[in-house]
């Protein structure tokens, strides 16, 4: 049925180009989501171990949706998981990173309800920053954005966090976000230096996280 087990990477693009519809952003969101944990869990048995309780954790919370997407899914998805198993391990090897990365995140436990607004997203960012808390700080991240400022502010470390964390002097939207999913801000540190912040809204708990900054 299909050219690769692996068919992660043109679905998802299929998916997203055809799925732009504002109103299906949380219909979309969980198809990519289904499609990653299916064949990744299905390639490495230890990461569905791992994030088994946090994944049915998630089909709880979002019974609904799963239920409208799922259905239309399951066979394509239940081949595509068992040619992932038959498959030379070697030949899943290079998507470990992906699939860590992504399940990763998607899974991640939050410690806090989702910021309500986008200001708010930002000073839990600060507020963990300069309080070295490395956790709380990747919480306030967009689920894609997450493994990459990990890693960014795990570099750093503690005390450097704490130094990030002190070093902006203004924030202000440049626009209410409204209705849509992203909104976006004017930073300015206090050398003078001024850059521009993303936030997304999740579409499916309407949370505000951090996408790029």
């Amino acid at each position: 049925m299909y050219e690769s087990h692996w068919v992660l990477a043109g679905l998802l693009v299929a998916w997203t180009a055809a799925a732009q519809d504002p109103g299906r952003a949380a219909e979309r969101q969980v198809t990519m989501t289904l499609l990653y944990y299916y064949q990744c869990s299905a390639a490495f048995p230890d990461l569905e171990s791992r994030y088994r309780k946090a994944y049915q954790a998630w089909r709880a919370r979002n019974a609904s949706e799963v239920a409208k997407v799922e259905p239309g899914m399951k066979a394509m998805l239940d081949d595509a998981a068992q040619r992932t198993r038959a498959a030379d391990p070697k030949e899943n090897a290079s998507l470990r990173p992906r699939c860590e990365s992504v399940l990763g995140a998607t899974f991640m436990e939050e410690k806090s309800a989702p910021s309500r607004t986008p200001e708010e997203a930002w000073r839990r960012l600060l507020d963990a920053l300069k309080a070295g808390d490395l956790e709380r700080a990747v919480e306030c991240y967009s689920s894609d954005a997450r493994a990459r400022y990990r890693r960014s502010l795990a570099a750093l470390g503690p005390e450097g966090m704490k130094s990030f964390g002190s070093d902006f002097r203004s924030f202000a939207l440049d626009s209410k976000p409204g209705t849509g999913d992203s909104a976006t801000a004017s930073v300015t540190t206090v050398q003078g230096r001024d850059f521009g912040v993303t936030f997304v809204r999740d579409a499916l708990s309407g949370g505000w996280y951090i996408h790029m900054m």
